[in-house]
């Protein structure tokens, strides 16, 4: 649902298809513009990649000079969509990334999750935080030194997708990424040097939770 909106106002959209069920292949094939670019995994690897990797083949697939991330359940702003390209025309040669502001909104029963400006005006607010979903298309993994705050604000509408196995499979990925080092060149140092250390304990655990779940194999055969 949130992807028509952001075609509105994006140049180019690169889609990986993690072997989806829902239909996006048919939507993808239907109504893409010649520029856009759609390809489909045919089983789903980010339990055993990460979602880094994924980010960054999507990364690899774009033309442009500055790359949004989006998600099924995160947007920007829709009053502050049009300005988007304004502001990135007047960044600074050597800033690599910009940052967001991210609203965490509560999910509603009665507000679908397609009606935008309504979700915005009547969801409660959880937290906010800044992600660094906008990032100029080049090969660089650590970008923190390098960014600036954007002034953009990007919604995420928490619980609308009820996956009571997200906290699990994060930490098995992060579990993978600390045994593999390869899986660590897509991603911050900080989720090996700061996060895992501090966390190791539980994410130990969760890691071992998802494992005897079964899901690891449910999951890659998607």
């Amino acid at each position: 649902m949130i992807l028509p909106y952001e075609m509105r106002w994006v140049d180019q959209v690169c889609l990986l298809d993690m072997a989806s069920i829902d239909g996006t292949g048919e939507f993808c094939r239907a109504f893409l513009r010649p520029n856009d670019k759609y390809v489909r995994r045919e089983r789903n690897t980010v339990p055993e990649l990460g979602y880094a990797e994924a980010r960054n083949a999507v990364g690899a697939m774009a033309d442009s000079d500055w790359i949004v991330f989006s998600d099924a359940d995160r947007l920007l702003d829709p009053l502050q969509a049009w300005v988007v390209k304004d502001r990135l025309e007047n960044i600074p040669n050597d800033i690599m990334a910009l940052r967001v502001e991210t609203i965490h909104l509560a999910a509603r029963p009665d507000i679908p999750p397609y009606a935008i400006g309504l979700a915005a005006q009547k969801c409660d607010v959880k937290s906010t935080e800044p992600h660094m979903l906008i990032v100029r298309n080049t090969h660089l993994v650590d970008v923190p030194p390098l960014s600036a705050p954007s002034g953009l604000r990007f919604y995420h509408f928490d619980a609308w997708r009820n996956d009571p196995l997200r906290m699990p499979r994060n930490a098995w990925m992060l579990r993978n990424a600390i045994r593999n080092p390869k899986l660590q060149e897509f991603t911050s140092r900080y989720w090996y040097d700061e996060y895992y250390p501090k966390h190791r304990e539980d994410l130990e655990r969760m890691a071992v939770d998802y494992e005897k779940s079964g899901a690891v194999l449910s999951e890659q055969r998607r």
